[in-house]
């Protein structure tokens, strides 16, 4: 079982809860222009500790990510729900990254700092020596997989809901523990 951590992409637009009336009449002519959220979700900052690796190929990391919630919204806020993001070596999940349900501001951002610490994981010979390798040529790649729940209340109008998934990879130096940045970032469609 996963370690679940309570302080990530693609978006999708999944609901409009605007309710479509009862037969009345709409008058006049009006345009609201609401698009997907951009980049609700971003990794601004990674550390790994060093990496134990044992003679009999289990394996045990600690590392620190720092994920944004981000709402550039100026008009909206934005609450966030059902968060959860899986970190994974080589297709061996590690951690699980959840959040509870939060609001985000008109044009701000909330910061959520987790601290993975793995269950020791055991690896077969393959997956020990592709560890091994890492080490040796100081580069590792760590996946995050997830999803989150985005939705925009729209005054007297409803809400505009997202559903947004966060798929990327973060590169280490694992000698030093160095992030290396790359983009990870939940992108709109």
């Amino acid at each position: 079982m996963l370690p679940s951590i309570d302080p990530q992409s693609q978006c999708h637009q999944i609901q409009d809860s605007h309710p479509a009336g009862n037969g009345g009449r709409l008058s006049g002519c009006g345009v609201l222009p609401l698009s997907a959220p951009s980049s609700p979700w971003r990794v601004i900052h990674a550390h790994l500790d060093p990496l134990r690796l044992d003679y009999a190929g289990v394996l045990q990391i600690q590392a620190t990510i720092q994920i944004r919630a981000q709402n550039g919204n100026e008009k909206a806020h934005a609450s966030f729900s059902d968060s959860n993001y899986t970190l994974s070596l080589n297709g061996e999940d590690i951690a699980r990254l959840v959040a509870l349900p939060f609001e985000v501001s008109k044009n701000s951002w909330v910061d959520f700092n987790y601290l993975v610490e793995s269950s020791p994981i055991p690896l077969d010979p393959e997956q020990a020596e592709n560890v091994d390798m890492a080490l040796k040529h100081d580069h590792i790649t760590l996946g995050l997989k997830g999803s989150s729940r985005v939705r925009w209340r729209v005054g007297r109008l409803g809400s505009v809901r997202f559903l947004c998934h966060l798929d990327c990879h973060l590169h280490f130096h694992p000698l030093n523990g160095t992030y290396i940045p790359s983009r990870c970032t939940s992108n709109a469609k």
